[in-house]
């Protein structure tokens, strides 16, 4: 933009009558839009940061910043001139499209709050990481090829993209630099090999020391659940400092471990060795499934949950959310949401994935793109909360409660009293189970484990007896060595079937096949090492005839 006189003095008048409008205004924003470009004028209070923060808004919608120009005016008022030059009319029709948002953002952006500064400045620490990060990266991989570098720069971008800035700022570069390479050749090693690659080695932070272990293998056989079940037998007082789990689109999993021993020390270099073999020993040995994972009927949601929900969001005009429990782990609890609002212009995924970006406890395991019908807008996303700081689930369902106000405002939890009675269940099969030889969390496991619907609707003197007869099953395949068992029990409302140990997985695969459509419910349990299956069947709200499951069984092609 040519600062000619007549340029000088249209910008100071603008400015000037722009000051006017500001007294009772944190910050104020006019667009001046010519034939093929735009200029901005933006006036608030001045703050370290203001410039780079109304610039990046802009570069991130890919728009050319031709000339900005910063001024502070009296009464620590600062001013901005921004012109956005457009490559064509197409350019020039999409930011006239956003005009009205963009309008909004940078008047939000540029209202100085204190912690803006820190934001920025975390924000130049990783960037600045970054270039060392990748500096020093290229120089190691330097007679490497050209794929190899490109796959080593991919895997830097995800690297940062995935890290906090503490977690950035608390490393040297090197150290960094050396972390991704690692993940890299460990994922190198399992594609060319096909084996466990492990490594373990000693990192000073600025704040600790830590033992940083990264294992990586073939996503159908490595879960972190297992990796610190392994660790614990050799380690078994260690402290976790940080974790971090990523799955390559080949189906790669690599799991990073920061540890220390119970006094907050590293582990001895000298037995690094030792417990990089026995994690390669003992992983061969699990090649199960993750622990159980309920699956959630399509059906139910899809015929029933959603328009249900469609019908309370119309009636009221208040956002309804649904938390279903898919899940649990040691490690993870995992839940579906569902949630309906009225049809507006607001991005509520967008706007919870931004919320998830800052929190260490929940983060998005799957999303569903948005779907609209009749002026309503249908969401549905997979969390997975790490058990680590939320291990209840009551703590769990506080999390995203606080989460989901922040995303949607007021809204309801559509049942929220299932919630509750779900709740008073577990409590009361606790005090039923309170001296049975077993552990909580293993109780814990079951309950979660099962149907939302039947943990609800089903009395808890029956679940314990469910659980109960599925103990001591499993027990008794563990006294046998993992042994084959088939066992049977009849409760007041329903049939149950219990199949454990070795040929398990097979034989529930073959038993699957013919059970009848019904009131039906499957949980699959792992303990020890083991598989085990619990079928519920019941028929017409009561259990089924001995014959009835004899028949069932008689149609099983796999024999013991």
């Amino acid at each position: 933009m040519k600062q000619n006189n007549e340029n000088i003095k249209e910008e100071k008048e603008i400015i000037e009558r722009l000051k006017k409008s500001l007294l009772n205004k944190k910050s104020i924003v006019e667009f001046k839009i010519g034939k093929e470009n735009c200029l901005i004028y933006v006036l608030t209070k001045d703050w370290a940061g203001l410039v780079d923060a109304v610039a990046g808004l802009l570069h991130r919608r890919k728009f050319n910043l031709k000339f900005i120009k910063g001024e502070v005016l009296e009464e620590d008022i600062a001013s901005l001139v921004i012109e956005i030059e457009f490559k064509n009319q197409e350019e020039k029709k999409n930011f006239v499209r956003q005009k009205e948002e963009i309008k909004r953002k940078i008047e939000l952006v540029s209202e100085y709050d204190p912690g803006m500064t820190e934001i920025l400045k975390s924000g130049m620490i990783k960037v600045e990481k970054f270039k060392e990060t990748l500096s020093l990266l290229f120089e190691k991989t330097k007679d490497k090829s050209e794929d190899y570098r490109q796959g080593i720069l991919k895997e830097i971008e995800k690297f940062f993209a995935s890290r906090s800035w503490s977690y950035i700022d608390e490393r040297k570069s090197e150290d960094l630099a050396r972390q991704i390479l690692t993940n890299y050749e460990l994922q190198m090693e399992v594609k060319e090999k096909g084996e466990i690659a492990v490594n373990i080695e000693n990192v000073k932070t600025s704040r600790e020391h830590l033992t940083c272990i990264t294992v990586a293998w073939w996503d159908r056989f490595l879960y972190l659940d297992f990796l610190l079940d392994i660790l614990r037998e050799v380690l078994p007082n260690f402290k976790r400092k940080f974790d971090k789990l990523f799955t390559t689109p080949e189906g790669i999993t690599v799991i990073r471990l920061e540890i220390t021993d119970e006094n907050d020390n590293p582990i001895p270099s000298n037995k690094h060795a030792f417990i990089e073999n026995y994690i390669k020993t003992h992983l061969k040995k699990v090649t199960l499934p993750p622990p159980e994972k309920v699956r959630i009927s399509p059906e139910m949601v899809g015929r029933v949950l959603i328009p249900r929900l469609i019908e309370e969001t119309r009636k009221t005009s208040i956002p309804h959310v649904y938390f279903i429990l898919s899940g649990s782990t040691r490690e993870y609890f995992y839940i579906k949401t569902v949630f309906v609002t009225r049809n507006s212009k607001e991005h509520y995924v967008k706007n919870l994935l931004q919320i998830l970006k800052n929190n260490e406890n929940v983060s998005v395991a799957s999303i569903k793109p948005p779907t609209r019908s009749d002026g309503m807008e249908i969401n549905i996303v997979d969390l997975r909360a790490s058990r680590k700081n939320l291990p209840s689930y009551e703590e769990f369902y506080r999390e995203i409660k606080d989460i989901f106000k922040k995303v949607l405002g007021n809204y309801r939890d559509f049942d929220e009293g299932m919630r509750q009675l779900e709740i008073k269940n577990l409590e009361e099969i606790m005090k039923i189970l309170y001296s049975y030889d077993a552990d909580q969390n293993d109780i814990k496991k079951f309950f979660y484990s099962l149907d939302e619907f039947y943990r609800v609707s089903t009395k808890p003197k029956e679940l314990s007896r469910a659980f109960k007869f599925m103990w001591e099953t499993l027990k008794s395949s563990v006294a046998e060595g993992g042994g084959f068992k088939l066992a049977k029990k009849h409760l007041k409302q329903s049939s149950l079937l219990c199949i454990t140990g070795r040929g398990a997985d097979k034989f529930f695969e073959s038993l699957i096949e013919h059970i009848y459509e019904g009131e039906n419910y499957i949980l699959k349990f792992e303990e020890f090492g083991i598989t085990t299956y619990l079928i519920i069947l019941s028929k017409k709200g009561e259990k089924l005839k001995d014959k009835e499951i004899d028949t069932i069984l008689q149609n099983v092609s796999i024999k013991f």
